[in-house]
């Protein structure tokens, strides 16, 4: 087999293109992942105005991207009551006979929480005092009360949030 010019310039030509494609392939795949690390929905409960006529229980996307809500439900001592906060809350309100006011937002499967969004899931209204904001504060805080949300990003990463927790935890 003899060795010309001709050759060593194919065989250069096709061991350059193979090389730059193994690069090429490389570096899409980082892209890939930055662009997946780069999405982080960071679900959080907050109480605003504690102990006061306009206490306001809220839900915040306050991380990078939209959070998709694939589960909720409230449990209590552990058992599922098949319903998401708002719904508890009406149905402790009535049981009670308590005259708390309040306007609520339901949190369901495929709700779509865009990124800095915030949903009020308890507002109290109306003629409400001090002793309502209190009684509403401690339904929602008491210790045998824990409400879930699974929620997703775009990619699909989950994760899992609670009021019994400070941070979304991450479902494998």
């Amino acid at each position: 087999m003899k060795w010309n010019s001709e050759k060593i310039l194919s065989i250069s030509a096709i061991l350059i293109s193979i090389g730059t494609f193994v690069v090429f392939a490389y570096q899409t795949s980082l892209m890939r992942k930055e662009q997946h690390m780069s999405v982080y929905p960071h679900l959080q409960f907050t109480n605003y105005q504690n102990y006061s006529r306009y206490y306001k229980y809220v839900l915040t996307n306050k991380g990078v991207g939209p959070a998709i809500v694939t589960f909720s439900d409230v449990y209590i001592n552990g058992k599922s009551k098949g319903q998401d906060l708002a719904s508890y809350l009406r149905d402790i309100v009535i049981k009670r006979n308590d005259s708390i006011y309040f306007t609520s937002s339901n949190i369901s499967k495929g709700l779509f929480i865009a990124e800095k969004e915030s949903i009020e899931l308890v507002l109290l209204s109306g003629e409400n005092s001090y002793n309502n904001s209190v009684k509403l504060y401690e339904y929602i805080h008491n210790d045998s009360l824990e409400f879930i949300i699974n929620y997703e990003s775009i990619y699909g990463k989950k994760w899992k949030i609670s009021n019994k927790i400070d941070l979304p935890i991450k479902i494998e």
